[in-house]
């Protein structure tokens, strides 16, 4: 996926690994949560909460899309303090 602007077009990714180790406060609101997503973005989850950033996620398990070890991933191995 990419990012369109005026002029030029982003990876996504690339865009919001960049975006998450800036911010104070990082909110996904993300229809589906997978494990592979969770895992792209783990080194990156890791840096901001050792920076102190807050991090807010909201999903739903439409159609039991959502995968519950992503969810575990998430809530466990990137607890804040």
């Amino acid at each position: 996926m990419n990012i369109f602007t005026n002029e030029k077009q982003f990876p996504l990714l690339i865009e919001m690994k960049e975006a998450m180790r800036k911010s104070k406060n990082i909110n996904f609101v993300v229809s589906f949560i997978k494990e592979s997503g969770v895992n792209l973005l783990k080194s990156d989850f890791e840096f901001a909460l050792n920076e102190g950033a807050t991090i807010k996620i909201i999903t739903s398990d439409y159609l039991n899309i959502t995968e519950p070890n992503a969810l575990f991933k998430l809530l466990f191995d990137f607890k804040q303090n």
